[in-house]
């Protein structure tokens, strides 16, 4: 599967911030491989969702946009 292009964006940006919270700030890196590991978690041992939906709840933060971009990497 051919690299999304916000992913690809990411890349260049690796070391800037991404989001700053009242605690800290996050990296473009960090959210890369946030995305990536729950990309993997939701595939299992497929390797597309193939467009599934998939619901999640999650309060505003990295958290929120982690899960966003793993479900666009996983293919649902």
């Amino acid at each position: 599967m051919e690299e999304l292009k916000i992913i690809a964006r990411a890349r260049s940006h690796a070391d800037a911030i991404a989001l700053r919270t009242e605690a800290r700030e996050h990296s473009y890196s960090e959210l890369i491989e946030r995305s990536s590991a729950l990309a993997a978690t939701l595939l299992g041992d497929a390797d597309d969702l193939r467009e599934a939906r998939v619901a999640y709840l999650a309060p505003a933060g990295i958290d929120y946009i982690a899960i966003q971009w793993a479900i666009c990497r996983a293919g649902g």
